[in-house]
C-alpha cells in the first residue's frame, strides 16, 4: 500500500491498520528475544555438561592414581582397597576400563 493509498483510508482504517503494524513488531520482538533466550540456555547447558565431564575425568584420575599408590603399599587391606577401588573406576568408567585391566596385570 503506498503513502496516498494509505492516507486516503479513513482514520479509524489507519489506526487499526498502524496497531497491527505494532502488534507485529512486538511479536516479532518478543520471538527474538525467545530465541536469543533459548540460545543462551542451550549454550550454558551445553558449558556445565563439559564441566561437569572434566570435573568427573579429573576425579576418576585422581581415584586411579590414588588406587595404584595403595596397591603398592605393605598393609593387605591398602591393597584389597584399591583392588576393590580399581574395579569401581572400572565400572564408573568404561573408557578407562583398559587401563585398570592393564595396571592389574603389571602388579
Amino acid at each position: 500500500m503506498s503513502r496516498a493509498e494509505f492516507e486516503a483510508l479513513p482514520v479509524k482504517e489507519r489506526i487499526e491498520i498502524r496497531a497491527l503494524a505494532t502488534q507485529n513488531r512486538m511479536q516479532l520482538l518478543s520471538t527474538l528475544g525467545a530465541l536469543f533466550g533459548l540460545l543462551f540456555t542451550a549454550a550454558g547447558l551445553f558449558y556445565t555438561a563439559r564441566s561437569l565431564d572434566a570435573t568427573q575425568e579429573g576425579q576418576i584420575t585422581e581415584r586411579y592414581t590414588r588406587a595404584i599408590e595403595q596397591i603398592g603399599s605393605n598393609p593387605l587391606e591398602g591393597r584389597v582397597g584399591a583392588i576393590y577401588a580399581l574395579e569401581r573406576i572400572s565400572r564408573d568408567s568404561p573408557r578407562d576400563q583398559r587401563t585398570v585391566v592393564d595396571s592389574r596385570r603389571r602388579r
